[in-house]
């Protein structure tokens, strides 16, 4: 917006100047003719300000959900491998080998429960 009024003077003249637009409508309680630069460069560094807040919110927002995709992730994978080590076939299950599966299984739901409730509570 503050660019059209001297492209215009430049393209179609009039017999006077057309008058400075700024980014959005605000009073300084100063001279807006004398302070135009000033008062423009605030505007501007204002609104890219403002852009980078929106822009980082939106960063912090992805990272969430991307975080929590990933702890559901890799609790699926370690529920998906728990039993890798178990070998059903011989029909012979030795007690260190339930229990390291047990342990296994254990912690994969219990990382899925934490990546439930650290979705839950950033999410909402």
């Amino acid at each position: 917006m503050p660019a059209i009024p001297p492209i215009l003077n430049i393209i179609a003249p009039l017999n006077e100047s057309r008058g400075r637009e700024f980014v959005y409508p605000a009073y300084y309680f100063v001279d807006e003719q004398r302070y135009y630069y000033v008062i423009l460069a605030h505007m501007i560094s204002m609104a890219l300000v403002l852009a980078a807040v929106y822009i980082a919110c939106d960063i912090n927002l992805i990272h969430v959900i991307h975080h929590g995709c990933a702890l559901l992730t890799i609790s699926g994978y370690r529920f998906k491998h728990a039993m890798d080590d178990a070998n059903l076939c011989d029909e012979r299950y030795s007690d260190v080998l339930t229990s390291k599966t047990y342990a296994k299984v254990c912690r994969s739901i219990e990382a899925h429960r934490k990546a439930v409730e650290l979705v839950s509570l950033r999410i909402v």
